[in-house]
């Protein structure tokens, strides 16, 4: 669960959707295949000891002022089942936030938590941008409406390149 550390959510205010584009408008591939978003993924993964620890690990993509697209890793809060982070504190400024990504230890649900004021739900809703859920049955979303989408990628397919935007 991603969760504010409270104080102002920053970071210019959130947008963006499920889809990237690079500065030069040359791509509309999901922001889960984007090359830097891929690596940022297994990063995140790696830092979370593939899923077996109860602590979680991710990250932001975010559009800067030039329009470039970039990530910033979440601080290891070392919470329990949860991450809780800044947004205005990590991000370049002016920076608009795209997307969270984040890791669920894979002893929990695969799927946003849609409860409480410190769950997925509540965070894409503070955030106004989409939040990404990594486990090792797949990578599920939930956007600031509550719509959940479902293994958009299953099992640890999520760390491979996209073949369909390659």
């Amino acid at each position: 669960e991603g969760v504010f550390g409270g104080g102002d959510s920053g970071a210019g205010g959130g947008g963006g959707g499920g889809e990237g584009n690079d500065p030069n408008g040359q791509s509309n591939e999901p922001l889960y295949c984007n090359k830097d978003v891929i690596k940022a993924m297994k990063e995140a993964w790696i830092r979370s000891a593939i899923g077996t620890v109860d602590t979680e690990a991710g990250f932001l993509v975010y559009q800067d002022k030039a329009g470039k697209i970039g990530t910033v890793n979440l601080p290891n809060t070392n919470e329990f089942n949860s991450i809780g982070f800044y947004p205005d504190k990590i991000l370049p400024s002016g920076a608009k936030v795209l997307a969270l990504f984040h890791t669920h230890p894979t002893n929990r649900s695969d799927q946003p938590s849609k409860t409480g004021n410190r769950g997925d739900k509540f965070t894409a809703q503070r955030l106004g941008a989409p939040v990404y859920v990594l486990h090792r049955n797949g990578l599920s979303s939930i956007d600031p409406s509550g719509e959940t989408n479902r293994y958009l990628r299953k099992n640890l397919e999520w760390l491979k390149k996209c073949e369909v935007y390659s």
